[in-house]
């Protein structure tokens, strides 16, 4: 690009000549000895190009003697040679005295070459001293005007004949003198205008640096207060705060003049003792300590979750502390959220891969036991009932264990639970004791729900028992049902929610309790006065069936435990009334033939010898291909086939396709032992197969069975959601 010629003699440009020849150091590092830097190198560069130029042609011009012009060109040349000094070495005051030595010499040059008449360069004598204080300081000055001083007073009183005796020199021509004079003004200006740019540039610089930091300043304290996390400077020792942001006090729930000065940083972050200590040897050792973990309590909105990272630092001079605080208290209850499915997935992993083999044995062993319990009589049959009773409720922990980790398989039906509720009320009577009191506040004209009987019936006695346990000294237990239309999240158009809330008047729960309610194994009881599986098996079942359960508590207060599940209408069969037995018949299952498909053979010979006691007619199958071979035969005269899910080479699911091919209305109940087969093993089961769980008694078989034979299940009505 072509410059311009104000860009070449320009302020600028002379800038970057003068700056050429500053050391990069002495320009990075600013202030005054930047200023005299500067200013000696512009009395090198431009003083001596103006020396070696006017020197050597004014005395030419002016007739005055070669020898004058000669001594302007040296002495020229050797100012214009000290900026390449200052360059190279970066020795400002070194250069400055040389620059002062050559001033000093050519001044006592120019009065000897005069023979002692030219009295203008002893007056230049007393400038030298002037430029040694603006270039150098004042301490250099004093030295300078000292010389000076002496080597003036030596030329003055010198004999008369030292400087010869030419006439030439007798008496200084008019044009040395104006000569002279010229010179001295020349250098006497420069030396001022450069003073004065030099140092008005340094005042621009210095101002706008001090605008830069102030800007900076502004910049860096918005970024320090915006930020969101907490930030606080402490002292070290004390452990006071000398500054924070609004983070910090927002963290605390305090002030900026409660904070600052007041307080310890690290204990006001809830750090114990032990903490503190720890933090403080780690700042000392390596200067930083990362990953602090602590909890401040706080009255209105629980314990919050902190997460520290601190440094060592240095504050004018003061050793500090600077801390950034976050709170993860968010992060920490996913993360529990997190661990607590995990944990509900592992237990439930353990449950499910023992859950079919389990459940298989309990199926032999609780349909034996029941039917030792109906033959046997005194204490034999008492045993029996025992072994029965074990069986059992090895088969509720089994369920347990499922439910809260979701895995459990329910057998929804069409229920009524004002109808449900009603036939446990004295069960919860005798449960909760005589102390508290059972309020039943059932809605007329409920809605029905979809649900497991059985299981549904188990989330209320847990609900009730945890209420009895809350309320020692006795209370009263409020059950209420509701119908709840108009949720946007409802099941379909039009339909809605039923609603059950059961409440208490015990001693509450405080936030952090309430925080884990539904964790497993979580329990405030004595030890081995809870399993902590009693709620989360209740959550896990309402889950399951589509529900959403919630817990409201306040400690004195009591707690409201709600759940609702989707409302699928009124039922046109009462729920729980078993399928009448055929009029005429002697026993239930009289002139049916069961085509029974189980490749366990205990469990088959017990179900087998079940159904056979009432009535009914067995054909067995150990697995799938023997069963279609047998159905083959014998198809009009199967009324049910009773089949397994799991069986080597054909399974029930397959079975019952195949079965359908042939016949097309035949009516098939599968069993399975595995948590939610519908879901799994490759082997899913179509929602609208019919399902018995394992494991299962004797009478529950035939009374599904005689169910399956004799009637179609339950048919939602329209109705009141």
């Amino acid at each position: 690009m072509k410059r311009k010629p104000e860009d070449l003699l320009g302020a600028n440009f002379w800038r970057r000549v003068v700056d050429y020849f500053v050391p990069a150091e002495t320009l990075e590092a600013g202030g005054e000895p930047r200023t005299r830097a500067r200013l000696v190198a512009a009395i090198c560069t431009i003083g001596g190009l103006l020396t070696v130029v006017g020197g050597s042609l004014s005395p030419l011009a002016l007739g005055l003697s070669k020898g004058i012009a000669v001594v302007n060109v040296i002495g020229g040349i050797f100012v214009f040679s000290a900026a390449f000094v200052l360059r190279r070495t970066g020795a400002l005051r070194a250069v400055a005295n040389l620059l002062l030595s050559i001033g000093l010499a050519m001044n006592s040059m120019l009065y000897l070459a005069s023979g002692g008449t030219n009295q203008t360069a002893l007056y230049a004598f007393a400038i030298i001293p002037l430029i040694a204080v603006l270039i150098a300081g004042p301490g250099v000055g004093i030295v300078w005007m000292a010389l000076c001083s002496a080597v003036a007073a030596g030329l003055i009183h010198a004999p008369p004949g030292a400087f010869g005796s030419s006439a030439e020199f007798a008496v200084a021509s008019d044009s040395q003198l104006t000569q002279d004079i010229v010179m001295m003004t020349i250098w006497v200006t420069l030396v001022g205008v450069l003073y004065d740019r030099v140092q008005s540039s340094a005042q621009r610089t210095a101002e706008q640096a001090r605008r830069r930091a102030e800007e900076s300043e502004i910049r860096l304290a918005q970024a320090f207060d915006a930020n969101p996390d907490g930030i606080v400077i402490a002292d070290f020792e004390t452990g006071e705060p000398v500054e924070c942001n609004a983070g910090f006090l927002a963290i605390l729930g305090r002030s900026h003049a409660q904070v600052v000065g007041g307080l310890d940083w690290a204990a006001a972050l809830g750090m114990a003792d032990a903490q503190r200590g720890s933090v403080r040897k780690t700042l000392l050792e390596t200067g930083r300590c990362d990953e602090i973990e602590t909890t401040l309590p706080r009255d209105s909105a629980g314990a919050l979750s902190l997460r520290v990272h601190a440094r060592r630092i240095e504050l004018e001079g003061r050793p500090c502390v600077l801390a950034t605080v976050r709170d993860v208290t968010e992060r920490a209850r996913l993360e529990a959220q997190l661990r607590q499915a995990q944990k509900m997935e592992a237990v439930g992993q353990l449950a499910g891969s023992i859950a079919h083999d389990f459940n298989n044995m309990l199926t032999v062993i609780a349909g034996y036991a029941e039917h030792l319990s109906s033959s046997l009589s005194g204490e034999l049959g008492e045993m029996a009932g025992e072994i029965q009773g074990a069986a059992e409720r090895s088969a509720d922990l089994t369920r347990r264990l499922l439910a809260f980790s979701r895995r459990q398989v329910l057998e929804p039906r069409t229920l009524d639970l004002n109808g449900m509720i009603r036939r446990i009320e004295k069960l919860l009577g005798r449960l909760i004791g005589e102390t508290i009191a059972v309020d039943l506040d059932l809605a007329t004209e409920l809605g029905s729900v979809r649900a497991d009987s059985g299981q549904m019936e188990q989330v209320i006695v847990n609900l009730a028992i945890n209420a009895r346990d809350a309320m020692p000294e006795g209370g009263t237990l409020r059950i209420e049902t509701s119908n709840v239309v108009g949720r946007s999240d409802g099941p379909a158009e039009g339909a809605g929610w039923v609603r059950v809330r059961v409440a208490d008047t015990g001693v509450g729960m405080e936030e952090s309790t309430l925080h884990r309610v539904f964790e497993p194994f979580f329990t405030t009881k004595e030890s081995g006065k809870g399993t902590g599986l009693g709620l989360s098996m209740a959550e896990g079942i309402v889950s399951q069936s589509g529900g959403e359960m919630t817990v409201r508590s306040q400690p004195g207060r009591g707690t409201v435990v709600e759940f609702l599940l989707p409302c699928v209408g009124a039922s046109r069969r009462a729920e729980g009334r078993e399928p009448a037995a055929r009029d005429g018949s002697p026993m239930p299952g009289t002139g049916y033939l069961v085509l029974l498909v189980e490749d366990d053979e205990m469990v088959r010979r017990l179900a087998s010898r079940s159904l056979r006691a009432v009535g009914y007619e067995v054909v067995e199958a150990g697995d799938g291909d023997e069963a279609l071979r047998v159905f083959q035969g014998r198809a009009d005269d199967v009324d049910l086939v009773l089949s397994d899910v799991v069986m080597p080479r054909m399974g029930g699911v397959e079975l019952a396709r195949a079965l359908r091919e042939i016949r097309p209305s035949v009516r098939v109940l599968l069993m399975s032992g595995y948590p939610n087969p519908r879901e799994g093993r490759g082997a899913a089961i179509p929602a609208g197969e019919d399902l018995i769980q394992k494991p299962f008694s004797p009478s529950a078989l035939r009374a599904r069975v005689q169910e399956r034979i004799e009637g179609d299940g339950d048919e939602p009505a329209p109705g009141l959601c």
